[in-house]
C-alpha cells in the first residue's frame, strides 16, 4: 500500500456554470470540432500551474544549475516586500534571484512565514503535498566521443547527465539588499531587480563554503556576481539523477519525464531497475522529492522544467476498489475442443517413448493453468514443471520471490523452474536439466521429451528459445497470441546435438497441442483462463475480461491507467476514456467500446499494463486447488445449474402467489 495515497481534503475547484461557457466559447473560437471541445471541457483539470523555460541552446561547461521555476505557491514572479500583495503576471526570464546562506534574522523568518502565507492564500495548495507533479520536457546529448567503446551508445559510463535541485525562498533583510545593490556594476540595469524582496538559499545540493551572496544564473557576467557561495554538486551520478546522457553519442534525443507526488517505486525493486537502464536514477521513481516540497521552495535544473501544483480537488486516495469480483453463472464453462481429445489421446499412444515430460503453466494462473487430464493421463514419466511467462507476472520483487518459494515447496521433491523464454539464463536453466536427464538415462537413441500445457501457455515459444540455444536453430514451431496454433503432434525438434564423447545421439523435444479442461469449475477461473489468452478472445466477451482486468489492476495499483482516467471501478467509464485518448472512435464520434477492450487486453497480455498474478498463491493453496477439482464435472454442474433454476422459478411464483 502506498502510505501517501492519503493526503488532507483540500475544497475542490468549482468552475461556475459562466466559466464553463467562458471557456467553451474560446474553444470554438478556435474552430474545434463541438465533440473535441465537450470532451476538454468534460475531462479538464482544474490546479494552478508554473511553467519555466530556457530558450535556445545552453551548452553545460561546469557544474551549475541553468534554469528556476518560481517558488511553490508564488504565481508571479514580481515579489514584493508587502506579502498581502496580490501576485500579478510577469515574464519568467525577469526573475532574477541570488543565492544566500542560511543566516536569517527573527525578522527575516517573520518577514518569511507571512510571505509564504500570501502565497498559499492566492494558489490554495493543499497543505500535505502540495506539488502534485513536476514535468521535465528536454533535449540533450553527451560529448560525441570519449568513453569505454562498451558503454557507447548505452546509458553506462555518461560523462554528462542532468540533476535536479531545490531552494526556499525567503525574505532578505535590508544589510543583505544593500550588500546586493553594491555588488552590481555601475550603471547596470536594475529596475527589476530593485524590487526584490526574497531570494533563496540551496537546500539540495548543499553548499560546499558559506561565503556571500552569489547569482546561480549562469548568463550573468561574472564580475557583476559577489564572492561566491560554492554548492556541492556530485561528482558521479547518482541514485537521484534526473537523465543520463547516453555516453559519447553526438545525436541530441528528446526527453519529457514526470515525477508525481503518489509515485511508490521501491528503489530497490524491478521497476528502480527499468528506471536504471533508461538512463535515470534508482531513487526517482518513490515520489520523495516531489513529496519534499513545501511552499516557497524553488526547482532548479540544468534544462527545461515544468512544475504543477496541487490541484484543489479530492485526489484518487478516497478511491476504494472492489473487494470481489460478482460471479456470472452464465459464463462459458469449457473450451475442450475436438483436437484437444485427439491430442491427449496421442500423447498417451507415445509415452513408452518418451523420457521426461516438460509441462508448461502460465505463470500468471499458476494453479489455474494446472491441468489435471495431465496427472492420470500421462502418470509415469517424470515430469519438470516449468512456469512461463515469468516476465509478465514477476518483478524480481522480494514479494515475487516469496511467490517463488511457495510455488516451489508445492512440488517438493520435485524440481521446479520458471522461465521468460526471451530470458538466456531462464532458458539455459531448462536446457540444463534437460541435458542432465539426457546424460543419466545414457541412452545411445538420444533423448525423447514432450512439451505439454493449456492452451498457449508458451510451449511452442519455449520449444523455439530451447532450440535457438541449444543447437543454435532458427524457429521450428509456429507462434501465435491466439491459441490453437499447434493442432498436431509434431515430430521431435532436436535441442541438444550429438555428444561424441558418450555417442548420445542428443535430446529431442515433442511439441503438442494446448490440452483444455473438459470443464471449469467456478467461473473466475474461466475468467483467468481467458484473459491470459487460454480461450479464443469470441468465448468471453471482451468488456466482461476488461471488467475483470480492471478489478485486479485496482487491487494492485490504480495509477498503472492514469493516462486515461482517474481511478474507477466502472469499466464503461474506462473504456469511454480510453476510446477517447486514444482515438477509437466510430463514426460521428461514437467510443468504439469493444476495439478499445480488446486493445486493453492485448496491452495487459504484453505487459503493458502492470506485471502481476491473477491466482493467490498460499501454503496450502494446490492442496485446495486439487480438492476443488475432485467429483466435479460437467454433468454435475448442469444438474446444480438446473436445480438452482428450478428454485429460483418456485421461489417467484411463491412470491406473486402471496
Amino acid at each position: 500500500m502506498n502510505p501517501f495515497s492519503t493526503p488532507p481534503n483540500s475544497p475542490p475547484s468549482d468552475p461556475t456554470v459562466a466559466d464553463v461557457l467562458a471557456t467553451k466559447a474560446i474553444l470554438l473560437s478556435l474552430s474545434l470540432p463541438l465533440e473535441l471541445t465537450d470532451a476538454i471541457i468534460d475531462y479538464a483539470e482544474y490546479w494552478p500551474h508554473t511553467s519555466a523555460v530556457l530558450p535556445g541552446t545552453t551548452p553545460a561547461l561546469g557544474d551549475y544549475f541553468l534554469i528556476r521555476t518560481l517558488p511553490l505557491g508564488c504565481l508571479s514572479s514580481s515579489p514584493s516586500t508587502d506579502p498581502s500583495r496580490a501576485p500579478v503576471p510577469a515574464s519568467q526570464d525577469k526573475m532574477t534571484l541570488y543565492l544566500f546562506p542560511p543566516n536569517e534574522t527573527e525578522a527575516s523568518k517573520a518577514a518569511t512565514a507571512a510571505l509564504y502565507s500570501a502565497w498559499a492564500q492566492s494558489s490554495q495548495p493543499r497543505e500535505a503535498h502540495p506539488c502534485r507533479k513536476i514535468v521535465f520536457k528536454f533535449r540533450s546529448r553527451d560529448q560525441g566521443w570519449g568513453g569505454d567503446l562498451r558503454d557507447r551508445g548505452t546509458y553506462n559510463g555518461s560523462f554528462t547527465w542532468l540533476d535536479v535541485g531545490r531552494e526556499r525562498a525567503r525574505v532578505v533583510d535590508e544589510n543583505e539588499i544593500d550588500l546586493f545593490e553594491r555588488s552590481r556594476k555601475k550603471g547596470a540595469e536594475s529596475d527589476v531587480e530593485k524590487k526584490l524582496a526574497w531570494n533563496v538559499e540551496s537546500v539540495v545540493p548543499p553548499l560546499k563554503n558559506d561565503g556571500s551572496p552569489k547569482s546561480s544564473q549562469a548568463w550573468l557576467d561574472p564580475g557583476d556576481r559577489p564572492p561566491t557561495v560554492e554548492l556541492d554538486h556530485p561528482f558521479l551520478p547518482h541514485d537521484k539523477t534526473l537523465q543520463k546522457n547516453r555516453t559519447a553519442t553526438k545525436d541530441a534525443e528528446d526527453y519529457t519525464i514526470v515525477w508525481r507526488w503518489d509515485d511508490n517505486i521501491d528503489a530497490e525493486s524491478g521497476d528502480a531497475e527499468d528506471l536504471e537502464m533508461a538512463g535515470r536514477g534508482k531513487a526517482t521513481g518513490n515520489g520523495e522529492f516531489v513529496r519534499s516540497l513545501e511552499v516557497g521552495d524553488v526547482k532548479q535544473c540544468p534544462e527545461v522544467p515544468t512544475g504543477r501544483q496541487a490541484q484543489p480537488a479530492t485526489m484518487a486516495s478516497s478511491f476504494v476498489p472492489r473487494a470481489v469480483f460478482p460471479p456470472n453463472l452464465n459464463l462459458p464453462r469449457s473450451y475442450f475442443l475436438g483436437h484437444h481429445a485427439a491430442g491427449l489421446s496421442k500423447m498417451v499412444t507415445m509415452l513408452s517413448h518418451i523420457d521426461l515430460i516438460i509441462e508448461c503453466r502460465d505463470y500468471r494462473v499458476p494453479l489455474t493453468s494446472r491441468n489435471p487430464l495431465f496427472e492420470g493421463s500421462l502418470a509415469g514419466r517424470q515430469r519438470l514443471v516449468v512456469y512461463t511467462k515469468r516476465d509478465l507476472g514477476s518483478r524480481n520483487r522480494p514479494a515475487d520471490k516469496a511467490r517463488e518459494a511457495i510455488i516451489q515447496d508445492w512440488h517438493k521433491p520435485q524440481q521446479v523452474l520458471f522461465s521468460d523464454h526471451k530470458s538466456k539464463r531462464d532458458v539455459r536453466s531448462v536446457l540444463a536439466f534437460a541435458k542432465h536427464h539426457a546424460q543419466e538415462l545414457d541412452s545411445l537413441t538420444g533423448s525423447r521429451m514432450l512439451i505439454v500445457g493449456m492452451p498457449n501457455v508458451g510451449k511452442s515459444s519455449l520449444l523455439n528459445a530451447l532450440r535457438l540455444e541449444g543447437v543454435n536453430r532458427g524457429k521450428a514451431a509456429y507462434t501465435g497470441a491466439q491459441p490453437g496454433i499447434t493442432r498436431k503432434i509434431a515430430s521431435g525438434v532436436k535441442i541438444v546435438d550429438r555428444n561424441p564423447e558418450t555417442g548420445s545421439e542428443g535430446v529431442y523435444l515433442v511439441d503438442t497441442p494446448g490440452v483444455f479442461v473438459p470443464f471449469v469449475p467456478d467461473p473466475e477461473s474461466m475468467l483467468k483462463l481467458a484473459l491470459c489468452g487460454s480461450v479464443k478472445d469470441t468465448i468471453i466477451a471482451p468488456t466482461t475480461l476488461v471488467d475483470y482486468l480492471l478489478f485486479h489492476i485496482n487491487k494492485h495499483d490504480p495509477k498503472i491507467y492514469r493516462e486515461y482516467c482517474e481511478p474507477t471501478n466502472d469499466v464503461l467509464e474506462m473504456l469511454n476514456a480510453v476510446c477517447h485518448k486514444t482515438g477509437r472512435l466510430q463514426k460521428g464520434g461514437v467510443p468504439d467500446i469493444e476495439a478499445a477492450a480488446l486493445w486493453l487486453i492485448q496491452r495487459w497480455r504484453q505487459g503493458n499494463l502492470g506485471c502481476f498474478v491473477l491466482d493467490e498463491v498460499e501454503e496450502d493453496g494446490l492442496a485446495k486447488k486439487m480438492q476443488e477439482e475432485v467429483g466435479t464435472s460437467l454433468s454435475q454442474a448442469k444438474k446444480a445449474k438446473k436445480e438452482a433454476q428450478r428454485q429460483r422459478s418456485k421461489t417467484r411464483y411463491l412470491e406473486g402467489k402471496a
